[in-house]
């Protein structure tokens, strides 16, 4: 039975297919820690803000980005811009590179479990789609951290 895109009870587990943490701005950022990522197939975190906003990495701006764990920096801070609503949220999920270079989410077994869901670290285990359901294809933190607050790491260079 499809879950329609709303978390489902696996065991003890909440997965989901995406998990949103609210953010508020107008300007935001956010400190990604990849603490283990599988090898083959390469896994990518997805950050997306939502509604209508933009993320900034590696001297770019766009509505998204994703973190290749083979590129990557094994932690860094991203901003958001935008924020325009007190209801906005960073909508995040996992995703892993397929075969022609394309990112792949939301399918086979694909989904994360987020450890702390009430933040202001939220850690998060990921099953990439291939294979059985194991959440340790990929485990990351997000801290939402607001204003100009944070160290700032630079993405140039990074092929992000």
């Amino acid at each position: 039975m499809a879950s329609k895109g709303k978390p489902v009870q696996l065991g003890e587990q909440t997965v989901h297919l995406a998990f949103n943490v609210p953010i508020s701005g107008p300007a935001t950022r956010v400190r990604v820690v990849r603490v283990d990522a599988r090898p083959d197939p390469v896994q990518g975190i997805c950050l997306k803000p939502l509604p209508h906003s933009f993320v900034h990495v590696a001297g770019q701006r766009g509505r998204a980005v994703v973190l290749w764990a083979d590129v990557a920096p094994a932690e860094l801070v991203v901003e958001l811009s935008g924020i325009e609503s007190s209801d906005s949220v960073l909508q995040i999920w996992n995703c892993w590179r397929g075969k022609y270079g394309q990112a792949d989410a939301w399918i086979g077994n694909s989904g994360l479990v987020c450890e702390t869901p009430s933040g202001p670290v939220y850690r998060f285990r990921c099953s990439d789609g291939p294979g059985k359901v194991a959440f340790d294809a990929l485990v990351f933190t997000v801290e939402v951290i607001d204003g100009d607050s944070g160290d700032r790491e630079s993405l140039a260079g990074h092929g992000l």
